[in-house]
Formats: structure tokens, C-alpha cells, sequence
């Protein structure tokens, strides 16, 4: 069996299970800065269970329905049965070297497919990030509405990142857990980075599957895209002024 430093995880350990106790290091892709492809999202949990996979779902059925272009969805969960793939709803050659995978309405789900090396998307592109390394693009932490899991967000954001902050599983702060939030959540509550998925019971029993996502979740998908996309072009604005002065 192969060792790594890194923190394993329960996904990391029911995968190895699964491959007969191989472990193998979390998926990694870095975007061709050269392919006409724009990341919006880079969801990540601030631990295992969160609902990161439910969050980047629901941005892709967004996108899928504003947007008049491409929208994929690239899930680097180690497992597939842990990750947006479970939600496609039909698996089909995708034409695209290098990735393998289907589509939900009219967006596509992708998971890397070695030893081709992957072809440049295009498009609008939310990350599935699992565990793996890399960064990408506007990072969308996701936790639950609990003590314990906003101490797990304030551990991963750092003072000098902005990140947006899916909460899933309650339409606002309980009041226990608001009392006990520290700076980091403090501050992206005050500045409006913190967007609400409110409990579904369908979603909590079942978990995540082809059938369309509840209205109460893609609601508030709606409202994370509008931050996002709002966010975005603050940053390309700062970008002009910068290159102009």
C-alpha cells in the first residue's frame, strides 16, 4: 500500500476500500489559461458532509438556466458515488479528451479521465473541489449551521481572503451559533458573503441524486450566482483601474 502525508479523510478511507486499499491522491486539474473557459465557483466543504457537491449542483442548474453558453460542472471528488456525478442524468461521450462523464439538462458533468491528457473547456465552470490541492477561481466555502463546523471555516479562511460562504441546512444563523462566530464569519456575515440554504428534508434523508433539486435550494443558488457574478466583475473593474493608472 502506498502512504501519504497528507490528512485522509472518510471519503479518502471508503475510497481505498473500495479500490482494495489503494489509496491514491485526491484528483487535481489545473485550467488552461489559453481555453475560453471562465471558473465562477471553486466549492470546497470545510469538512466532509457539508454539502459542498448539493451547493455546486445547484450553481450548475442556475448557470444552466441563465446562461446562454457552455456550463459544466468538473466534480474532483476521489469517489463518484461522493460527488456531483450522482446527479447526472444521462452518461454519454461528451467528445472530450481527456474527461468522461454526462449531462443534467444542458449542462455537462465531467471527472478526469487519465492517462489522456484533459482537453480545455469552455464556458462558465463551477469545481466540485473535493480535497483536492488546487484553487481556482471565487472560493465558495460550504459548512453546516453549527458550532463545530463554523470552527472548522474559521480555521481554513485566513484574514486577508474574502471568501463567499454557503451555510447549508437553515435559512439564517441559530442563535446559539451566532453568539459564537468568530471574526472571520463575523465579518463575512456584516459584509453579506454568507448565503443560506434552507434545511430540505428530501435532501438530508436521500442525499443527492438525478432528480431536480428542491426551489427552496436553487433559490438560494440564485442568490449565490448574483454574488458571485456581482463579485466577479468588482474584481475585473479593479483589474481596469489598475492597468489604467
Amino acid at each position: 500500500m502506498t502512504t501519504s502525508p497528507s490528512r485522509l479523510t472518510i471519503h479518502d478511507l471508503v475510497s481505498a476500500i473500495r479500490q482494495g486499499g489503494d489509496w491514491a491522491p485526491p484528483p487535481r486539474w489545473d485550467p488552461d489559461p489559453t481555453s475560453d473557459c471562465t471558473v465562477l465557483a471553486d466549492v470546497r466543504a470545510a469538512h466532509a458532509g457539508a454539502g459542498a457537491s448539493t451547493v455546486a449542483v445547484a450553481l450548475t442548474d442556475v448557470l444552466a438556466r441563465r446562461s446562454e453558453g457552455d456550463v459544466t460542472l468538473v466534480d474532483l471528488a476521489l469517489d463518484a458515488a461522493f460527488g456531483a456525478s450522482e446527479t447526472t442524468h444521462v452518461r454519454a461521450d461528451l467528445e472530450l479528451e481527456g474527461w468522461a462523464g454526462g449531462r443534467r439538462g444542458r449542462a455537462k458533468i465531467v471527472r478526469l479521465s487519465p492517462p489522456a491528457e484533459p482537453a480545455g473547456l469552455t464556458g462558465d465552470i463551477v469545481i466540485d473541489s473535493g480535497d483536492s490541492p488546487a484553487y481556482w477561481g471565487q472560493r465558495v466555502l460550504v459548512c453546516r449551521p453549527t458550532v463545530l463546523s463554523t470552527r472548522r471555516v474559521e480555521v481554513a479562511v485566513t484574514e486577508d481572503e474574502h471568501r463567499i460562504v454557503a451555510v447549508v441546512g437553515a435559512s439564517k444563523w441559530p442563535s446559539t451559533v451566532r453568539r459564537s462566530l468568530g471574526p472571520q464569519l463575523e465579518q463575512a456575515t456584516a459584509e453579506d458573503r454568507v448565503v443560506f440554504f434552507p434545511l430540505d428534508n428530501g435532501l438530508e434523508i436521500h442525499g443527492l441524486s438525478s432528480d431536480p433539486l428542491p426551489a427552496s435550494t436553487l433559490r438560494a443558488a440564485g442568490r449565490l450566482v448574483d454574488l458571485l457574478e456581482k463579485s466577479r466583475a468588482t474584481a475585473a473593474g479593479l483589474e481596469r483601474a489598475g492597468g489604467l493608472s
